[in-house]
């Protein structure tokens, strides 16, 4: 409890912004934090064996490289984790390092899951691999159309 309000100290004291249709105050620019991050984004990627670009383009969308986002919804970090996974991963969505290395993990997993059908592991990362597997079920090689709409949105934006 006393890390989540010196977080929540830090983030009102230097004006850090949340993602998801709020606005920014005082805080480093896309390129500056793209600048640090995007290299250990594409070096994830890489270790695990996973499309770089679309990796680079699902964080881009996720909090903008900001590791310090917080969206509405409560999920954290630059890979904006939500707070289940939080606990599931043993991830701390706030180190920016961890968080790149668990959703990089994570998507490699359900790259894997999938039959390596890419698409599906970014389906799954936004909208949890239950969603997918009913979409398969119900729809079999159509999943996509099955897919509530904002997932079919961030897939598409990304991959």
């Amino acid at each position: 409890m006393k890390f989540v309000l010196a977080i929540a100290t830090i983030v009102a004291l230097f004006g850090i912004f949340t993602v998801e249709g709020t606005t920014a105050h005082a805080s480093p620019s896309y390129a500056s934090y793209y600048s640090i991050y995007g290299p250990v984004a594409r070096q994830y990627a890489r270790q695990y064996g996973i499309p770089e670009n679309a990796f680079v383009a699902q964080i881009n969308m996720e909090s903008g490289f900001n590791p310090n986002a917080v969206s509405p919804g409560g999920d954290k970090g630059i890979a904006q984790i939500s707070p289940g996974t939080v606990i599931a991963w043993g991830v701390n969505p706030f180190n920016p390092y961890a968080a790149l290395n668990a959703a990089a993990y994570h998507m490699a997993l359900y790259k894997r899951e999938f039959g390596g059908d890419y698409r599906k592991a970014i389906a799954a990362y936004n909208s949890g691999e239950g969603t997918v597997q009913w979409a398969i079920r119900r729809c079999g090689g159509n999943w996509f159309v099955c897919m509530p709409g904002g997932v079919q949105r961030y897939v598409n934006a990304i991959y």
